[in-house]
């Protein structure tokens, strides 16, 4: 049953420019460093068995890779969690693709079967520790049988694996969206962002824009938990900018609420009151161009609760007259 994590994907890489970016990416194939967009096809992923039964695959895709045996099928899964079983799963898929080309007539009565590539994109935190061979799911064949089981081998795209080593600039698009969903601070975004950004100006997909920037408000609402995220990528950067004059300040911002979060239960220490009336001055200083007597006063004489009230509304969008109206 797929997440709407997982769905998530699905909505990404539903676009020929994303799908390019991450065979081209994330395989070692010459074919895939090749491709363009024009060689990319969707094709449909549901099968109805000769029975009537329905299964359907996350994702396929036709690439035409220009080699002498031309078509590829690329089966895309996308997991949010491990699967025991996945390498049965694509074994079925792989064969209600084939089953399914047969009778379309897609293929030549003489001709051969496609090349199909089995592609698993894992988007968990837990380790993958799943078997890629299907053979393996079965070691305990008769004497003599091992030869005449089903074999299939998937590859796995680990996010998080990819994320931990990865060190420079990404390599590409996908590559940038992958580390921004498993940065592990704030300080990570900025250049990530950025690098986005520059890529989708290059491109003349509205839509696929769209759909990479809901993705990116989705995720970043995630790691930056109490800041409420809106409109284009160039907007997000604009309003972080715009609320903390530095990443390193929404840094200590996400590290302050991580900390009233464990406080509540710990008990609220004096630190975390300090470091919320700071981002209160600095937050009235950007609104306002100063910082009011009477409204200082209030922040320093505020506690914890009330001031992480009034740092969410000015956080959110509100202005320090509005936040600091008189009562």
């Amino acid at each position: 049953m797929h997440t709407d994590h997982d769905t998530s994907y699905k909505q990404l890489f539903a676009h020929a420019e994303l799908l390019r970016e991450l065979l081209a990416g994330f395989l070692p194939f010459a074919w895939a460093r090749r491709l363009n967009i024009q060689n990319c096809t969707r094709h449909n992923a549901s099968y109805a068995s000769d029975t009537g039964h329905q299964r359907h695959d996350d994702m396929v895709w036709r690439v035409r890779t220009g080699a002498p045996v031309d078509d590829v099928y690329v089966l895309l899964e996308f997991q949010s969690q491990p699967d025991r079983w996945m390498a049965s799963r694509m074994q079925v898929y792989a064969g209600l693709l084939h089953q399914e080309l047969l009778k379309e007539g897609t293929l030549a009565p003489t001709g051969d079967l496609p090349a199909v590539l089995p592609l698993v994109v894992y988007s968990g935190s837990e380790p993958w520790n799943a078997c890629r061979e299907l053979a393996d799911l079965a070691p305990r064949a008769l004497r003599g049988l091992r030869g005449h089981q089903p074999t299939l081998r998937y590859r796995l795209i680990d996010q998080a694996a990819y994320a931990a080593r990865a060190q420079g600039p990404p390599s590409n698009v996908v590559a940038a969206l992958f580390r921004l969903a498993r940065m592990s601070s704030v300080t990570e975004m900025p250049p990530l962002l950025d690098y986005i950004s520059r890529w989708l100006e290059k491109q003349a997909n509205p839509a696929m824009s769209e759909t990479v920037e809901h993705w990116l408000r989705a995720h970043s609402q995630r790691e930056l938990d109490g800041i409420s995220i809106a409109g284009t990528i160039r907007e997000v950067r604009a309003m972080h900018n715009r609320k903390f004059a530095t990443f390193e300040e929404l840094y200590e911002y996400e590290a302050i609420q991580k900390g009233i979060k464990q406080g509540r239960q710990e008990g609220i220490q004096q630190g975390l009151q300090q470091g919320l009336q700071r981002i209160a001055y600095r937050l009235v200083q950007r609104g306002l161009g100063c910082i009011p007597g009477d409204i200082a006063a209030r922040i320093s004489l505020a506690p914890p609760d009330q001031l992480q009230d009034w740092c969410d509304r000015l956080v959110d969008g509100a202005s320090p007259a509005e936040v600091f109206q008189a009562r």
